[in-house]
C-alpha cells in the first residue's frame, strides 16, 4: 500500500449513560508489539472496572479484538467494524467500562461502545501517512546551499540533519514522487551528487 489513514497520537472521550461510563482511548501504534503493550497499560490502569474491551487494526494486515465477558458482538468486535469503516490503520482502541447497575443490553451495548468510539475519533486529528523512499546525502556546505534550495521546491521531509566537516541529511520522498525528484535533482547538480538509497517507510507530511 502507498499510504494508509490513521490518528496522530492519542484520543480520548468518555461516554456515559444509564449510569456506565464507557472510556475509550486511542493510540497510534506502530505493530502489534505495540498494540499490545498499550492494551496492557490500559488494563493495569482500570485494573477495577468491569471490562476493558479493545479492538486494533495494522497497515500490514493484522487485526484483533476481544469483548472481554461482554455479550459477543457488542464491544470488541463492534469497535473493529467501526475502525474498519472509517479506514483507520495503526491504531489500537481500548475502551474501558464501569457498570453502572441498569442493563443496557445487547443492542445498546453495542450503540455506547460504538458511541465513545466515534466521540473519541472526532477529538483526534487524522493524518495520512505515505509510503516514502530515503535518501541520504553527505554533501559540502556549498552544494547543501544548493540542495536546500531544491528541496524547498519539491515535496519531502528532511531528518537527521547533521552539521559537521559536510552536512549530513536524509530525505523522505513519497514513493509517487521519487521519479520526479530525482530527475529534477540530477538536473538540478548536472547529475553530479551522490546519494545512498535507505529504507522506504510510512510517515505524513
Amino acid at each position: 500500500m502507498k499510504g494508509f489513514l490513521t490518528i496522530e497520537n492519542y484520543g480520548n472521550a468518555v461516554y456515559e449513560i444509564e449510569r456506565s461510563k464507557f472510556i475509550c482511548q486511542m493510540f497510534y501504534v506502530e505493530n502489534e508489539t505495540d498494540a499490545k503493550s498499550r492494551i496492557d497499560s490500559v488494563k493495569k490502569e482500570h485494573s477495577i472496572a468491569r471490562h476493558n474491551v479493545y479492538a486494533y487494526t495494522l497497515n500490514s494486515g493484522e487485526e484483533k479484538f476481544s469483548d472481554d465477558g461482554e455479550p459477543k458482538g457488542t464491544g470488541g468486535y463492534a469497535l473493529l467494524q467501526l475502525l474498519r469503516l472509517e479506514n483507520l490503520k495503526n491504531v489500537v482502541v481500548v475502551v474501558t467500562r464501569y457498570f453502572g447497575g441498569i442493563k443496557l443490553g445487547v443492542g445498546g451495548l453495542k450503540r455506547a461502545y460504538e458511541k465513545s468510539l466515534s466521540m473519541a475519533i472526532s477529538n483526534t486529528k487524522p493524518i495520512f501517512k505515505e509510503l516514502s523512499q530515503e535518501y541520504k546525502f553527505s554533501v559540502s556546505y556549498e552544494e547543501y546551499s544548493k540542495l536546500n534550495n531544491y528541496l524547498s521546491r519539491s515535496k519531502n521531509k528532511v531528518v537527521n540533519l547533521e552539521y559537521l566537516n559536510e552536512v549530513n541529511l536524509s530525505v523522505l520522498v513519497p514513493i509517487d514522487n521519487v521519479n520526479e525528484f530525482i530527475i529534477g535533482l540530477n538536473n538540478e547538480f548536472s547529475g553530479s551528487i551522490e546519494y545512498k538509497e535507505g529504507e522506504k517507510r510510512y510517515i505524513n507530511y
